[in-house]
């Protein structure tokens, strides 16, 4: 993997949107409301955001962060039942549940669920709450590659379910729109205490990914 992330200032709050799809190659998008039955609304998009907690972001840095959410994520901007919401972190939170279970250090719910007062609540209070553990580094690609997986999951609480909260409910839309949000300060590294990844990777420059 080459680093593909790029450092820029904290201050402006770099956002990565990054379309996942599930499948190979892709048709042009068609919004439903182009479709013959211009009523019928496109589905709630799956929305992941990882928040970059790592020791370079410092006070400042996370504090930019805490206020980009707490604007943004307004019911006047992102209205309940507008898009299905989970988060992550680089250290702290490193679990996109697929079972009922919270993942340590991941506030209440962090799994995908369809955006209301209660979930909206949820991800501000864990941010608000969120601390920058000293020493740690940035596994930017863990991260991503932790979104990949959980987009591709299956199983009774995966993504694509109708309520992933509520095993009992088995429709799923496998056409749902899917986004990764993520907000850094700069290019990823390896986790803390390892010149190696875990995935192989030694840090440190030279042919990473040996092409």
């Amino acid at each position: 993997m080459k680093n593909s992330i790029r450092a820029l200032p904290t201050a402006a709050i770099p956002i990565a949107l990054y379309g996942l799809l599930a499948g190979g190659a892709q048709a042009a998008p068609l919004l439903l409301s182009q479709s013959p039955q211009a009523t019928i609304k496109e589905p709630p998009p799956n929305v992941v955001i990882t928040i970059d907690d790592s020791a370079s972001m410092g006070a400042d840095g996370l504090t930019a962060i805490r206020s980009a959410l707490a604007a943004t994520f307004t019911e006047d901007l992102i209205p309940d039942g507008s898009i299905r919401l989970a988060w992550q972190s680089l250290n702290r939170c490193q679990n996109l549940p697929l079972s009922a279970t919270t993942a340590p250090g991941c506030g209440v719910n962090n799994g995908i669920r369809l955006i209301d007062r209660t979930h909206r609540n949820n991800l501000l209070s864990w941010i608000n709450n969120l601390t920058l553990p000293s020493p740690s580094n940035t596994p930017s690609h863990k991260a991503m590659d932790r979104v990949f997986r959980y987009f591709q999951a299956n199983g009774n609480h995966n993504p694509w379910r109708n309520n992933p909260q509520t095993p009992s409910d088995r429709n799923e839309l496998s056409c749902r729109k899917a986004f990764h949000v993520f907000m850094t300060d700069g290019s990823w590294n390896s986790e803390h205490g390892s010149s190696r990844d875990g995935d192989g990777i030694v840090m440190g420059g030279g042919n990473a990914d040996g092409v």
